[in-house]
């Protein structure tokens, strides 16, 4: 009696999709994608293509934002076993990118007046790093910073040098609390207020408050 053989040939998975977040700013940290489906034993791998913001990583699957522009599409395939053929691609996953909005903190201070002009400063800070770029101020809406004595409320706006990855900014203020004394200057932000200290006789001075 002959022995008889069995020809077995491995079978195809099923198809392999994968999920990302809909969004990310440049930056972002702690962003990561997920596949599911398949056949088999087989690990997960994933790509970012031709993606021009963002990469993956191809074993864990987490995911940084490269840029604040462009596009980012990531795919995923499943290695095969034993049964089943390598996956095909799945279908990308699409991110949306967006510009980092750096936080936008301006500072006041306290002067004695002396007819001179005084102005208020900012920062533009973002995960702890400065953000280079150009500030810009007004004062009761008007760009001349402050010589006499009033109260003025000061607004900032950023802008980075690198626009690519950074948005514009602009720091709203609000109006100071409690109202300083008519020989005062008052500068009221967001950063913080001191209160106007009482003038001594026969002297003039200007108070910035910054809230």
């Amino acid at each position: 009696m002959r022995g008889q053989t069995v020809d077995s040939t491995m079978a195809n998975q099923a198809p392999v999709t994968v999920s990302a977040p809909p969004t990310a700013t440049y930056q972002q940290a702690g962003l990561s994608v997920v596949a599911s489906g398949g056949s088999g034993t087989g690990a997960y791998s994933y790509s970012q293509g031709a993606s021009t913001a963002c990469t993956v990583n191809g074993t864990t699957g987490a995911l940084t934002i490269t840029s604040g522009t462009g596009t980012c599409a990531i795919t995923a395939t499943r290695a095969g076993d034993a049964n089943y053929n390598p996956s095909a691609a799945s279908a990308p996953a699409s991110v949306t990118i967006n510009r980092a909005m750096p936080v936008v903190t301006v500072t006041g201070g306290v002067f004695m007046y002396d007819g001179n002009a005084h102005a208020g400063s900012a920062t533009a800070i973002l995960n702890d790093v400065n953000v280079t770029g150009t500030f810009s101020f007004t004062y009761n809406g008007v760009s001349g910073q402050p010589t006499n004595a009033g109260t003025y409320n000061v607004v900032a706006s950023f802008t980075s040098a690198d626009a690519t990855n950074y948005a514009k900014r602009r720091e709203p203020v609000r109006s100071p609390s409690p109202r300083p004394t008519p020989r005062s200057v008052s500068m009221a932000t967001r950063a913080c207020m001191t209160r106007p200290r009482t003038a001594r006789p026969g002297r003039r001075r200007a108070s910035a408050e910054a809230r």
